[in-house]
């Protein structure tokens, strides 16, 4: 997103809470990146975890309002529902804040509920990635952004290329949009046990295949522009080392 803001009209700064590995994709595009240690939300958070967030909350949420004073920044712009920093940050430093949605929250009604509560009031504006992801907001006014990323693009044009027509598109992480295209008639998912237990759209029809299913092929793919993680390429060595790829 940062590398589609013309320069020098845009001055782009990005918050991370920790090293963050693409470091060098950002400061090739003349985005400055700022370390700020950040507790994350988690489904998976005892109690303990839960009080930690709540005490450390209010002096990140300080140290971020200054450097958006410091950095004299103009809109604050919040990269997920998820992320409860930016719209107090903004709020304490008087700038408008732009909240970014890009996941289904299927996991937490409880997280659901607060970002329901949080997005309205305190954004200048709300971006979602799909109209699936707006729809979670309850009527909230949502510009709802669909474009198709960079890898996705190259891999159809290397389809069409090589006159390649998939038989079977599909994924495995279950998210709300997936199942409401399959509801709709659009195809079928293969998802896990736990996933399909946790099904949030009434209409599906769920089916336990009663035959091995037949055999796959794996492909296992990263951006040419970007290199490949550690456990990125821990799973391909794997994964060719029990295939004799």
């Amino acid at each position: 997103m940062v590398r589609s803001l013309p320069r020098p009209e845009f001055e782009c700064h990005v918050v991370v809470p920790a090293e963050p590995p693409l470091r060098g994709d950002f400061e090739a595009a003349g985005v400055e990146v700022h370390v700020l240690p950040m507790r994350r939300i988690s489904r998976s958070h005892g109690l303990r975890d839960w009080v930690g967030y709540a005490l450390a909350w209010p002096f990140t949420v300080i140290r971020l309002a200054r450097l958006v004073r410091r950095l004299n920044v103009d809109v604050v712009h919040t990269n997920s529902f998820h992320s409860w920093y930016g719209w107090a940050a903004a709020l304490l430093a008087h700038r408008p804040h732009v909240w970014h949605g890009r996941e289904i929250v299927v996991q937490s009604n409880a997280a659901l509920a607060v970002e329901r509560f949080l997005i309205p009031r305190f954004s200048a504006r709300v971006l979602s990635m799909s109209h699936a992801i707006a729809d979670q907001l309850d009527g909230v006014d949502v510009v709802a952004w669909n474009r198709r990323w960079r890898t996705q693009v190259e891999l159809e044009k290397a389809w069409r290329r090589r006159a390649i027509s998939p038989r079977v598109v599909y994924r495995t992480d279950d998210n709300l949009a997936l199942q409401r295209l399959v509801a709709a008639g659009y195809g079928h998912a293969c998802l896990d046990r736990l996933g399909a237990a946790g099904a949030v759209e009434p209409s599906l029809t769920w089916l336990e295949p009663k035959e091995i299913l037949v055999p796959r092929t794996i492909a296992l793919c990263y951006p040419r522009h970007r290199d490949a993680s550690a456990e990125a390429l821990t799973l391909m060595g794997a994964v060719r080392a029990q295939f004799g790829a």
